[in-house]
């Protein structure tokens, strides 16, 4: 079994808004009578209604998830972290159901929800909305969470001869949501049942979409160049990436990064026993 200090850190910009809606939290949970043993909950929501509200939206849905996470005492495995999130998930929307209620002049807001839990070395999410969630492995870089904007319709259409691929880039409706937390009843929900694998030499990307201002290739580039520099300083070299991209419509932007050290950082490892000789993307 590897012991690991994980390395991590979160970083936001506005962009070219006035007002930030997005909100990240991290929290160091423990369980049993071993305090020693951490798993690492990330949480980021990106809300929607503008100055006024997203933003209330967005703390709102990180709040509830937190505190619902955080008053459960559960031996975790892969039944019960899935029945967590999920459940959490729900109450966040409950929670926002329920503010609408209380001030109809909040209608309309709502957030998207990303949240992940390493658990040993293992990695849980849930996911509505379109935050992007990327695995960095071996100078690769893959999205493991769904996406539930109307980008991968339209990508479908494009397969399908049905649209140019001209036409996608610009698309008037290529970031409008299929699902987020609004309060209403949620159907598109990203939420596996059992953990993914990860190992040390990982990069763990948990973000907002304001993200994709660069493609996944600008964002593979940036970290495969910083990889060897701490979480909060290749989270900071992927903002900076993204105001130099210079998009006048620039979103609200959060990067959060977990670093799965590499066993041969003695400074950063408690314990290593692991023997595998190969490291590969599998079942991506």
């Amino acid at each position: 079994m590897l012991a690991i200090k994980r390395d991590f850190a979160g970083c936001q910009i506005p962009g070219d808004r006035s007002y930030q809606e997005d909100t990240q939290s991290f929290v160091s949970m423990t369980e049993g009578s071993d305090k020693n043993v951490a798993h690492l909950l990330t949480v980021l929501a990106d809300g929607m209604g503008g100055e006024n509200s997203g933003d209330v939206a967005s703390e709102s849905t990180v709040q509830i998830f937190i505190d619902y996470c955080c008053s459960l005492d559960v031996s975790l495995n892969d039944e019960t972290i899935h029945e967590m999130l999920y459940s959490a998930m729900l109450a966040a929307n409950k929670g926002l159901a329920a503010s609408v209620e209380e001030d109809p002049g909040l209608k309309g807001m709502g957030s998207t929800l990303l949240a992940t839990m390493v658990v040993k070395d293992y990695l849980y999410w849930v996911s509505v909305g379109d935050s992007p969630l990327y695995l960095y492995r071996n100078s690769k870089l893959v999205q493991l969470n769904e996406d539930h904007s109307m980008m991968p319709v339209l990508q479908q259409l494009v397969e399908a001869g049905e649209l140019q691929a001209d036409e996608l880039e610009n698309h008037p409706y290529r970031h409008m949501l299929r699902e987020a937390i609004t309060g209403d009843d949620i159907v598109l929900v990203d939420c596996p049942t059992s953990g993914f694998k990860i190992y040390p030499g990982d990069i763990i990307v948990v973000a907002s979409d304001g993200i994709q201002t660069l493609d996944e290739r600008a964002i593979r580039n940036e970290i495969e160049t910083n990889r060897a520099m701490t979480a909060e300083e290749i989270a900071h070299k992927l903002l900076t990436a993204v105001e130099c991209a210079k998009n006048p419509q620039q979103d609200n932007t959060s990067v959060n990064i977990i670093r799965v050290p590499d066993p041969g950082n003695d400074t950063l490892f408690v314990a290593s026993e692991r023997t595998d000789t190969e490291i590969v993307l599998r079942n991506l």
